[in-house]
């Protein structure tokens, strides 16, 4: 079999598996098996984002829309109370089975021409003005190398530092409703067994370095704030889940850490605001300016999504051994 057809053979197989997985999600009949289906559902997408030559998408999705959201959705379904008697009594799947059905279809149906009629009108724009072209065009004005990383800092910094605004946002929502907001985000859990805490203490310096190189790697390459924050919101846990708890985490150090991201952000704005440019016009400090953004972004996305995941213990974490 030629390259070309197992290309197509794999392609068909992740579209027909991301599809199956998206409908077993919607019409599990429990919590847990649908929270499953799902993280399944993000990792295909990310596998197809990555068959897209996507890869910032690819890391993105499989680090933050499977694994972070999968973890807060099993922490919130394991708090959860039981299964709705509706959804568990035998004779409740025949009389709902078939509305279930039919709004999902209608669901996709609707997204499917949406998506037909943006793309009819992105495929109309003359290749000339077509905004990949510009893109590429001015990326060595952006101070970076990488158009995604000059696409979010540099051509459209306003948006994404409204993207990181609603995230703290979210952030301190979250932890105003948190069933236990006194010091810290939790009590300590109980510390874990020796061989799975010395392999914990022997992962975060990697994991650490892993973060750090995918955050720099993101001025040239995929890789940038986000992927880098995600891998340091998981060591977190890592170390909170075998009984440490990271000062990060603790009272006085959380409340920094939440907002440094978006504080920095606006700071290195209002900077080139004052040496007689726009707002978020970096200037000739442009590679420094994005890199500096890009770490503390990385900083508060790692501690929001910690955050996240703890404010929804009601009680004491079950420490893994």
């Amino acid at each position: 079999m030629s390259g070309d057809a197992v290309g197509t053979v794999l392609d068909g197989s992740l579209a027909t598996a991301a599809v199956a997985l998206a409908l077993s999600s919607l019409l599990a009949r429990g919590r847990f098996p649908a929270v499953g289906l799902f993280i399944g559902f993000g990792v295909v997408v990310g596998l197809i984002y990555a068959r897209l030559a996507a890869p910032d998408l690819a890391m993105a999705e499989v680090a933050i829309g499977a694994a972070a959201t999968g973890a807060l959705l099993l922490r919130t379904v394991s708090a959860a109370p039981g299964e709705v008697a509706a959804r568990t009594s035998p004779g409740s799947a025949g009389r709902s089975g078939a509305p279930r059905v039919a709004a999902v279809v209608a669901g996709a149906l609707a997204s499917a021409a949406v998506l037909g009629v943006a793309l009819a009108a992105v495929l109309s724009v003359p290749p000339r003005t077509r905004l990949p072209a510009l893109v590429t065009e001015r990326v060595p004005d952006s101070g970076v190398e990488h158009p995604v990383t000059a696409v979010l800092l540099a051509f459209r910094a306003f948006d994404t530092l409204l993207e990181v605004v609603v995230v703290l946002v979210a952030a301190v929502a979250c932890l105003a409703l948190a069933p236990t907001p006194q010091a810290g985000l939790a009590p300590v859990p109980p510390a874990a067994a020796a061989p799975l805490s010395f392999l914990v203490r022997a992962a975060v310096p990697a994991g650490i370095v892993v973060a750090g190189w995918v955050l720099y790697i993101g001025t040239y390459a995929p890789g940038g704030a986000f992927h880098g924050g995600a891998v340091l919101g998981g060591l977190l846990l890592l170390l909170v889940l075998t009984g440490r708890q990271p000062p990060v985490l603790g009272p006085r150090v959380l409340p920094s850490g939440l907002v440094l991201g978006a504080t920095v952000f606006l700071a290195v704005g209002i900077v080139g605001l004052l040496t007689g440019g726009a707002l978020l016009d970096y200037g000739n400090h442009a590679t420094v300016a994005i890199v500096t953004i890009e770490s503390s972004i990385a900083v508060s996305v790692g501690v929001t999504l910690a955050a996240f995941y703890l404010a929804l213990a009601p009680g004491p974490h079950g420490a893994l051994r």
